[in-house]
């Protein structure tokens, strides 16, 4: 039988402790989240991925893990579990111990799950154009990386890495934080419907972002519709927003797994075909196992610049 991976994926309209545990026969997941996510017949909102494994033999896995959860199963006819997602991940290791080629789990996925969330100054966060001022609590579920970086986009929210360190990327950081959190912002509303958050509390950086918040902000950038995305937001401010979360997500992980090298890179050369000397600096990166880091994307800037008249 071929190798696959057996994947935990969360939707944020679905309950809490709400997972679809399944199989694909491709080597990485992000692919299944776009299905499931187009899938008419699914729940509102999107679906991210929350780790797999890579397994042999992967449908007798899923068979297996099927078997095993049983106890927690929706409905028969479909593949949604009740579980606390560390015991979920914790029974997938033990069971298919023997079939399990790569682990891509992580092992701190509970970080940060403690936090309460502390409530801030309502006059002073008015002022700063943050992400909440402008949505209803309701609209936290269906939020996204491009709705927020359409917001950025209307209220010129700064993205410039360098500036001081990073700290006039407060807005942006600020909505990062509020997008891989939305269970905790949406549970806070429905206890406290005028609560504003405290910033300095809500904002992650490079330093400070716990590794399974990084890892899942990577996994929501490569669900983005590259051509859509670059046609709705302006340039060159769509490649500067991308710039900020690979700059948050850091090289460490880029480099261990080269998700965005993979899917980025890719992605331009389709779009723009006949760049032919800046496609060989792209596939020198690509082709000799380098990594893109948020600098790089100046490689895209001008590949974008040189095709103005066929702006996608």
């Amino acid at each position: 039988m071929p190798n696959g991976i057996i994947y935990i994926a969360r939707n944020n309209s679905n309950p809490l402790d709400h997972y679809k545990i399944g199989k694909s026969d491709r080597a990485d997941p992000t692919q299944r989240m776009r299905e499931l996510t187009s899938d008419t017949t699914n729940y509102q909102g999107e679906f991210y991925s929350k780790g797999y494994v890579l397994v042999s033999e992967v449908d007798e896995c899923e068979k297996l893990v099927h078997e095993t959860l049983s106890f927690a199963r929706i409905n028969d006819r479909r593949e949604f579990f009740d579980i606390n997602l560390d015991k979920a991940i914790k029974i997938i290791r033990q069971t298919l111990k023997d079939n399990i080629i790569q682990d891509f789990f992580g092992d701190e996925i509970n970080e940060e799950d403690n936090i309460e969330l502390l409530t801030g100054d309502r006059e002073n966060y008015k002022y700063q154009k943050h992400l909440l001022n402008f949505i209803e609590p309701n609209e936290i579920q269906t939020l996204n990386f491009k709705e927020i970086c359409k917001f950025a986009d209307v209220h010129n929210w700064g993205w410039d890495i360098s500036c001081h360190g990073g700290l006039c990327l407060y807005q942006l950081r600020h909505a990062f934080y509020i997008l891989l959190n939305k269970e905790k912002f949406i549970q806070k509303f429905l206890e406290d419907t005028l609560y504003v958050p405290r910033e300095e509390q809500t904002m992650y950086s490079r330093q400070d972002i716990p590794t399974n918040k990084a890892i899942l902000l990577q996994n929501l950038l490569l669900q983005i519709n590259l051509k859509e995305y670059l046609r709705d937001i302006k340039f060159p401010d769509n490649l500067g927003y991308l710039g900020v979360a690979m700059h948050m997500i850091g090289e460490d992980i880029e480099n261990k797994n080269k998700k965005l090298t993979k899917f980025l890179i890719p992605e331009f050369i389709k779009l723009y075909p006949n760049s032919t000397e800046i496609i060989r600096e792209l596939e020198d990166i690509y082709y000799n196992g380098k990594v893109l880091d948020p600098w790089k994307l100046g490689i895209f800037e001008k590949m974008i610049a040189s095709n103005k008249t066929n702006r996608v």
